[in-house]
């Protein structure tokens, strides 16, 4: 067996038969851009652990060998960056706040950067989640209850006190935002399935005017299949009875598989769905939500993730636009799609 250039290589779980590996020197690393507040994914050089973890992968049970693809040079630094320094603190901020601590004060093992301790506690005066002193408001209470980063509360919450109605559609949305790995992993081993993916994302984007929509569509049609009778308590689809539970995990399961889905995901999504609404509807927040008037669910939702990422907001350019086919507004990133 060879292991090429990916991280599995650097488990501590031993793979029968590895005999090669052919290491890159490369990592995808998430990293959370402070100034412009956005999520990316860097490929960067690995640290020298990281290499000394994937050669010790090659030959553990049989003699093998490890072929790098770099100079020893290259590997500048002794250990992987703390996940804690490249991530947003914006929910960690605000959950040590609820605990009656200070964030700036607060004894990490890895101390991040005060500038971005001091931006997340910046954004949560912005969001009213605390006040001048740094103590916590109703509403910061309310978002550390539903434990989505704070602007994706911010966004659910706003949306719902103005369009009570679409409370389903806001209670998906938010956990599929919350959860990228729901995209990534909508994609298949080989090429083909992986094409056949891309494919029936962009015809479902079209087909509901938008690809978050789509993806809404997905999650609704997963739940469906394994959906059990009320009355006879019984699968719709296999027709096994179940006494306790709300759905059949085998329907549904198999759904994944045919359809190219990760189910672990789904259930994450599903448990999010499940507590953000009873955290909405739960009489202690006393909130009051209003009534959609003359608007569409989709126009609803657009008009507030732009009001509340606006540095997110991005625009398709003219097809005289040279070497880029879009361009995020506020960021100023371009892509080419």
């Amino acid at each position: 067996m060879v292991v090429f250039c990916t991280n599995i290589a650097e488990t501590s779980v031993t793979i029968n038969n590895v005999r090669l590996i052919i290491d890159s020197g490369l990592v995808k690393e998430a990293r959370f851009d402070n100034k412009r507040r956005l999520p990316i994914i860097e490929t960067v050089q690995i640290s020298r652990s990281s290499a000394d973890q994937r050669t010790g992968r090659a030959g553990r049970t049989a003699p093998g060998h490890c072929f790098r693809l770099y100079e020893q040079t290259d590997l500048t630094r002794p250990n992987i960056e703390p996940a804690i320094r490249r991530s947003s603190l914006d929910l960690v901020a605000l959950r040590i706040i609820c605990l009656r601590l200070d964030p700036t004060e607060f004894p990490f093992i890895d101390p991040p950067d005060a500038t971005v301790i001091e931006a997340s506690l910046s954004l949560l005066k912005e969001l009213s989640c605390i006040d001048t002193n740094h103590v916590i408001t109703r509403r910061g209470q309310l978002f550390n209850e539903l434990s989505f980063d704070p602007c994706y509360s911010a966004f659910l919450v706003d949306t719902y006190l103005e369009h009570g109605p679409i409370l389903d559609l806001l209670a998906t949305v938010v956990p599929i935002l919350a959860t990228p790995g729901f995209r990534s992993d909508m994609v298949g081993a080989l090429e083909e399935e992986k094409q056949a993916a891309r494919n029936r994302v962009i015809d479902g984007a079209k087909e509901h005017d938008s690809d978050l929509l789509y993806l809404v569509s997905i999650f609704r049609k997963w739940c469906a299949s394994g959906s059990i009778d009320p009355i006879t308590r019984s699968c719709q689809i296999c027709h096994m009875r179940s006494a306790k539970e709300a759905s059949c995990a085998s329907c549904r399961a198999a759904y994944s598989r045919t359809h190219l889905l990760n189910n672990r995901t789904l259930c994450i999504i599903e448990n999010l769905y499940e507590t953000t609404i009873k955290v909405l509807t739960n009489p202690h927040w006393q909130l009051n939500p209003g009534t959609l008037v003359d608007a569409k669910e989709s126009d609803a939702l657009g008009i507030n993730l732009k009001k509340h990422f606006p540095e997110r907001h991005g625009q398709i350019l003219p097809k005289r636009a040279r070497f880029k086919d879009a361009t995020m507004v506020q960021s100023g990133f371009h892509a080419v799609l």
